[in-house]
């Protein structure tokens, strides 16, 4: 989205644009990769056993993010 403003007493063409960008506006979940097994893992004297997170997803890999810019042209 964007809006530009004609800044006349800098010359007829000079112009100020105001943008605003969104990204994920929709807020669609895109979720990180899930945990492996073959990392997780804790050792202890007796055995080798698996951690029980593995296979989780436990994050989001892209939040919603908005950015805001101000361009002057001439």
């Amino acid at each position: 989205m964007s809006k530009s403003f004609p800044l006349h007493f800098l010359g007829d063409a000079t112009c100020l644009q105001v943008r605003a960008d969104f990204f994920n506006i929709a807020n669609h979940a895109n979720f990180a990769p899930p945990l492996t097994n073959n990392k997780l893992y804790t050792v202890s004297a007796a055995a080798v056993t698996p951690v029980a997170i593995a296979g989780q997803i436990t994050s989001a890999a892209a939040p919603r993010q908005i950015q805001l810019g101000l361009k002057m042209i001439w």
